[in-house]
């Protein structure tokens, strides 16, 4: 077999295979768009045992936007429900799909929050890792830490965190969750009067000064020697500020 041949029979496979390719994938495209959605399954990932949206909620504004039982569904269609259901504050992501039994499957995946913030205006909204902000559409209570004080942050869907004192404070929230354990103690960050954050822990009365985001680790590393070393000795309730804002040392105040 000389080259030129050898050359005109890799062409043809290669066109074969191309050829074959396309005609599988308009196969299965042809599929979808000739099924007949026989029910519908809303399937939401469990959060801490919390659903911060309802099956019941999201069938019914899929059903109030959707004609789909019995009806032929293609492509378009199920991206364009997963576009209407990610607009739902509290999701995350959403994938559509049709299954073997010809059933419209929802998959959603909620957002996580890592803090729950209070305004000034009486408002409160979830945070995620991403300052993306949200409310529950259920009534129901996630165990994060609370942001408090200073706060002038309003409510607004899928939108993200624009003031720069609560962009400081989820960049703490970032960093705590790293040290799980003391995101674990924390239940309070407060932004003071200047702009300022403070710890609350848990437990004992002391407020920890943090003043903002810069050097955490360094500020955290005093912090774990100082409770190790001091707290555990003289107990929790000894001091009622330690303020770990300044480089090589923490200062307490009874």
């Amino acid at each position: 077999m000389n080259k030129q041949t050898k050359n005109i029979i890799i062409r043809l496979v290669v066109l074969l295979l191309v050829i074959g390719f396309f005609t599988v994938s308009l196969i299965a495209r042809a599929s979808v768009n000739n099924f007949k959605v026989a029910d519908i399954s809303i399937l939401i990932d469990e959060l801490e045992d919390n659903f911060m949206i309802s099956k019941d909620d999201v069938y019914y504004l899929i059903t109030k936007n959707f004609s789909l039982k019995n009806q032929a569904i293609d492509n378009k269609t199920l991206f364009d429900i997963e576009q209407m259901v990610d607009t739902i504050s509290c999701v995350e992501s959403t994938q559509a799909f049709i299954d073997k039994n010809k059933k419209l499957c929802v998959s959603i995946k909620q957002r996580t929050p890592i803090a729950r913030v209070y305004n000034q205006l009486g408002q409160n909204f979830y945070i995620d890792k991403f300052g993306i902000k949200f409310m529950p559409k259920q009534n129901g209570t996630i165990k994060v830490p609370i942001i408090t004080g200073v706060v002038t942050e309003t409510l607004g869907g899928n939108d993200t965190i624009k003031q720069k004192s609560l962009i400081e404070t989820l960049k703490v929230c970032q960093y705590l969750i790293q040290e799980n354990t003391w995101y674990s103690l924390i239940g309070q960050i407060n932004i003071n009067e200047k702009k300022e954050i403070e710890l609350i822990p848990r437990i004992g009365n002391a407020l920890i000064l943090l003043g903002n985001s810069n050097d955490l680790e360094e500020k955290f590393n005093k912090l774990n020697v100082f409770y190790s070393e001091v707290l555990d000795k003289v107990g929790w309730e000894k001091y009622r500020v330690i303020n770990i804002m300044y480089k090589d040392q923490a200062i307490c105040l009874k």
